[in-house]
């Protein structure tokens, strides 16, 4: 795994294997998007790993409220990481 997953809940049944086959198609899926900023990377990656994990436990009503945070995260975290201006092109101006 690339990344560390601190939602016990979703992760305690599954193997560090499992995880990362999830977690190998979220870097995939967020490739996609030319996200460069590590942050929000890492980010994006850990919201798409878990509502993966929700949606295989979806007849838990708990589980659908943890799934919908997750995707407002993501969705929140996709735009801003699409918001940014990389560093090399940030101007500074002095006055």
């Amino acid at each position: 795994m690339r990344f560390t997953y601190n939602d016990t809940f979703l992760t305690k049944d599954k193997s560090e294997d499992e995880i990362t086959n999830i977690e190998n198609e979220a870097i995939r899926e967020v490739n996609l998007q030319s996200t460069t900023n590590d942050f929000y990377f890492e980010k994006l990656v850990t919201c798409l790993v878990y509502m993966e994990l929700c949606k295989e436990q979806f007849e838990d009503e708990s589980v659908r409220k943890k799934y919908d945070v997750y995707k407002d995260e993501f969705k929140k975290y996709s735009l801003l990481s699409s918001t940014q201006t990389p560093p090399h092109n940030a101007q500074i101006y002095r006055g």
